[in-house]
């Protein structure tokens, strides 16, 4: 019994281990951009003010959802967001540092 639960636990610590160094997927519509704050109740990225819509989910460089409020002050930020119908900022993933450096994504909220 003691064995089988050394190796469950160890397959969980491996199988975590083997998902930190991968790099998250993202859909295939989204942007590169600098997050730059909030600005009159948008959305600053690069120089774009940019409004933010209603149901926007921001994720965290360890794909938690987070508030918006939370970004308050973070400084830049690298990001990839995905736009609704309207132009309004849907969905935005915050990059980790390996991300940022590995994906080509080209930004065109400038």
């Amino acid at each position: 019994m003691r064995r089988l639960l050394v190796w469950v636990v160890g397959f969980f610590l491996m199988t975590n281990v083997a998902l930190a160094d991968g790099l998250r997927t993202f859909p295939q519509n989204v942007a590169g951009a600098t997050f730059n704050g909030y600005v009159n109740g948008g959305m600053k990225l690069g120089t774009r003010v940019l409004a933010m819509a209603p149901g926007l989910q921001i994720r965290d460089q360890q794909n938690l959802i987070i508030f918006a409020s939370q970004l308050e002050g973070a400084g830049k930020l690298p990001v990839v967001v995905q736009f609704d119908a309207e132009g309004a900022v849907w969905r935005l993933w915050i990059l980790t540092p390996q991300e940022a450096r590995e994906l080509n994504l080209v930004s065109i909220v400038k």
